[in-house]
């Protein structure tokens, strides 16, 4: 994903690219939870639903782009100090790829620092969805008047440092990651499956009182990882991540993640 950009929807436009939100939408959805309507129908309820939502000045739909065109959209709105998540879809090709972070890394720099709640709603059938508001730490506190949606709640700041310290500046997902899973679980099982991997990989023996990380972002970094050149270089251009560099991805990193970045020592 070298070339990502955001960009806000101008209103005034809308009619003229609501026809391609509606394709990913329904791309997504006729899988997930389908309605049993053909596209047509389907979309001849969902235009009249989009067109009055947008007329709330607080609902904004961010577009997200990327080589081939439009790659996903996130509706959104703020207000009484809420950040509410109302709809992101991506197309099938962005997804699983670290898109979802990067959006939200460039959303935080949009948002209040004064907001204290963040909501969203799930379909019911849509337990991928659930399962991600669940991680993010959110929860279930009741549904939406029709019984169709769950609605979820919990707090933007907690969700703003899951984000951003659960991540490493390369890519690498800390939550999958053995040796911080072996720390924050105080995991024997886990310390020795990374003592192995390092053994392996590398040809060093680490001993397990030394397989603490509290994260790459944290105050308490694996020692391999203390002089990471990528946090380095982040740091001096002022970026939360290498995905953010107008240069990404450069060749060391794209050497580095295609060894190792969310591919071995994971869960």
């Amino acid at each position: 994903m070298k070339h990502i950009s955001f960009s806000l929807l101008d209103k005034t436009h809308s009619s003229e690219i609501l026809d391609e939100l509606y394709d990913i939408l329904y791309g997504n959805m006729s899988v997930i939870a389908p309605t049993g309507s053909s596209y047509e129908e389907d979309k001849q309820s969902w235009l009249p639903c989009i067109v009055s939502a947008l007329e709330n000045p607080q609902r904004k739909i961010l577009l997200i782009y990327g080589e081939a065109g439009l790659a996903g959209f996130f509706m959104f709105s703020l207000k009484n100090r809420t950040f509410l998540m109302e709809e992101i879809q991506f197309k099938p090709e962005y997804q699983g790829v670290g898109l979802f972070g990067r959006l939200y890394r460039y959303l935080f720099g949009m948002i209040s620092t004064d907001t204290d709640f963040v909501e969203a709603y799930a379909h019911k059938k849509n337990s991928k969805s659930q399962r991600i508001l669940t991680y993010l730490g959110l929860q279930c506190i009741g549904e939406n008047k029709s019984g169709t949606n769950l609605h979820f709640r919990g707090s933007y700041q907690e969700l703003k440092e899951k984000i951003l310290l659960n991540h490493c500046y390369c890519g690498h997902s800390c939550a999958k990651c053995v040796t911080y899973l072996a720390t924050k679980n105080n995991d024997i099982a886990l310390q020795e499956q990374a003592r192995k991997f390092y053994k392996e990989a590398f040809g060093l023996d680490v001993s397990t009182d030394k397989l603490s990380c509290a994260g790459g972002r944290s105050d308490r970094v694996f020692e391999l990882c203390r002089d990471c050149p990528f946090k380095k270089c982040c740091k001096e251009r002022s970026i939360e991540a290498c995905s953010e560099c107008p240069n990404y991805p450069c060749p060391d990193l794209a050497d580095y993640q295609a060894k190792y970045v969310n591919q071995s020592n994971q869960i």
